[in-house]
């Protein structure tokens, strides 16, 4: 990456799939994050087997968590993913529903955004399992922007409500 190491925002990002080959769509992902000159993957989670959310009767999920260095803002960053999204192959499909590959951007160092379109940080944080036991991996002592807690915190704080979630570690 040719950006100065003082413009890199440390950026979390969680992968999920529940239909086809769930292995390749996360590592096909994972493979064009990458490759984009201004992203440096720094580490990933280990791979979560997930139970689905929401009131559609679905397969199991596979979801990974990815911590990343980059100078893209969150807006390209958001548009990149979603490149990466129609070029593995995910079909529009109505909310809740299952999904070839899924790529969100879940916090982003110093943003807060409000849009329609981009939520950072993610509004299901606290109400995904998997994705504290992503983050806790990765950087337990990592705030949330515009929260006072570390990752760990906020771990231990929603448990107690999300242990009903299904999240088993391949």
């Amino acid at each position: 990456m040719k950006s100065s190491r003082s413009n890199l925002k440390k950026v979390f990002i969680s992968l999920g799939s529940n239909l086809g080959n769930r292995d390749a769509y996360l590592r096909d992902a994972i493979k064009l994050i990458s490759a984009h000159p201004e992203v440096n993957l720094v580490s990933s989670s280990r791979v979560m087997e997930t139970s689905p959310i929401g009131p559609i009767k679905q397969d199991d999920y596979l979801n990974q968590i990815l911590m990343i260095l980059t100078v893209i803002s969150p807006s390209d960053l958001l548009k990149f993913l979603k490149l990466i999204e129609i070029k593995l192959g995910r079909k529009k499909r109505k909310r809740w529903a299952q999904r070839e590959i899924d790529i969100d951007i879940i916090a982003y160092q110093d943003a807060i955004t409000r849009t329609p379109q981009l939520w950072i940080p993610h509004k299901e944080i606290t109400n995904r399992l998997f994705v504290l036991e992503g983050l806790y991996e990765l950087d337990p002592n990592y705030i949330i922007e515009g929260g006072k807690e570390s990752v760990a915190a906020l771990y231990r704080t929603n448990f107690p409500k999300l242990k009903g979630q299904s999240v088993k570690f391949i």
